[in-house]
């Protein structure tokens, strides 16, 4: 029975050629079944496998950013989400190639999970330029005042 949904239709093919493909076929073959070109076949198989194929919401992949700052990140070493939660902006703005826009890309990306890049006191790795390591000492000086306070009382 003949399909009338475009959409019906190539989703049938898809799952024909995936089948056939699964039991060996040729493009040829699987084209020949489907109704269309070798090339046409390989098309049709590549669009389906990339359907069938989940994103891995631990990946960078899955965020929504440009492919300038995923070749920085992956430069870094950084390949899951959860890396990026733990570098600050100002580690990523020292490195080359990662602007302001591209850092408010990220945060927005990363607040769309409810997630968010590290302060700048989250230690990254990278060495610390003078205006954090002072940050750094004052927060830690705060701590200590404040924990001299509990134990007063």
């Amino acid at each position: 029975m003949p399909v009338n949904n475009p959409r019906t239709a190539a989703d049938e093919r898809a799952s024909i050629a995936l089948a056939m493909r699964a039991q060996g076929h040729s493009y040829r073959g699987i084209g020949e079944k489907i109704g269309v070109s070798r090339t046409w076949a390989q098309k049709i198989m590549i669009a389906a496998t990339c359907k069938q194929i989940p994103v891995d919401p631990r990946n960078i992949t899955s965020l929504q950013i440009t492919t300038r700052l995923y070749n920085c990140l992956t430069s870094m070493g950084i390949t899951e989400v959860e890396e990026v939660t733990r570098v600050s902006a100002e580690a990523l703005l020292r490195k080359k190639n990662i602007s302001k826009k591209s850092v408010q890309i990220l945060e927005k990306a990363l607040a769309s999970r409810g997630l968010r890049l590290a302060t700048k006191f989250h230690y990254s790795g990278e060495p610390m330029c003078e205006e954090e390591w002072q940050g750094l000492l004052q927060y830690i000086g705060q701590l200590a005042e404040l924990e001299a306070e509990h134990v007063a009382q």
